[in-house]
Order: C-alpha cells, then structure tokens, then sequence
C-alpha cells in the first residue's frame, strides 16, 4: 500500500480472486479457451469511483478486453446472477465460503492471474495514543492474526 507519511497502517488479509460461474455454464466443462473467456458475459464489481475494474486493467496490459455487460457495487447481487444466468465474474475466492449461492456455483482460476490485493486498517499518529482508538485497532488486528498476509505488519 503506498503510505502518506502521516498514516499508519497494518495488514490484516489478502484477498484472492476466481472467475465465478453456475454449475453447467458452458465454460465450466474443461479447461477454458481464452477467446471464449473474453467473449463471455461478464460481470464486474466496482466501487464508487472506480473508473476500470482491476482485471479490466490486466486484460487492457495485455491488449485484450472482455465483454464486460453488468457492474454492480454489490458481491451478492453478482452471485446471485451469476448463478441464475450464464454471466461471469471475477470475485474474491473467499465468497465461495459465505455465499448463499455457494451451491449453485463454480470458482476456477482466471485464465489470467489476478495479484492478491491486501486488505489493511489504517489510522492517523494522533489516534494511536487514544485508548478506545488503540483498543479498537488491537482487536481488529487480533482478529486476523492468522490471515493469509503478504505485507504483514504495522508500517
């Protein structure tokens, strides 16, 4: 994560990330042709603001685009027609776990691989002294602990 000096910050998890499919779509049948991926129905998740989505990036480094039909802001709304559609899309792998979906759904690798992102609590040096604030932090680090961490630590 790039800091502003000013800014503290700890990792807390990684988030890994699989193409998400219904049980029978077509694609879920073998080892999946890249122009048949690019082709697909896909659906995207972006936060407000987000101009690009990440993989859109990763494809566009590439020279490749895919056929991008729905964004959404909500994971649950993309499984939910993920599962009920022959749409795609690129989630975190951790979904598969929580989902009421779960059953209706594949997660495989993406044809390209996608960088784990770091997930991180951040605050400011004047909150690091306020006892509520530093009782907060302590609990949200302790609570992953055991997190998959590629960047660990407090910076």
């Amino acid at each position: 994560m790039r800091q502003r000096s000013e800014l503290r910050s700890h990792a807390l998890w990684r988030v890994h990330f699989s193409l998400y499919m219904r049980r029978g779509h077509p694609l879920s049948a073998g080892p999946i042709d890249f122009d048949e991926f690019l082709q697909a129905r896909h659906i995207d998740y972006r936060t407000r603001g987000m101009t690009a989505g990440v993989y859109d990036q990763i494809l566009a480094s590439r020279g490749f685009a895919r056929n991008l039909v729905l964004t959404l802001q909500s994971y649950q709304q993309a499984l939910a027609i993920v599962a009920a559609s022959d749409c795609v899309a690129i989630l975190p792998t951790s979904l598969m776990d929580t989902s009421y979906y779960a059953s209706s759904l594949v997660a495989v690798e993406t044809p390209i691989p996608v960088p784990p992102r770091t997930m991180w609590v951040v605050w400011r040096p004047r909150d690091a002294l306020n006892p509520a604030h530093a009782w907060l932090r302590s609990v949200t680090i302790s609570l992953f602990e055991s997190a998959d961490l590629a960047d660990g630590g407090s910076k």
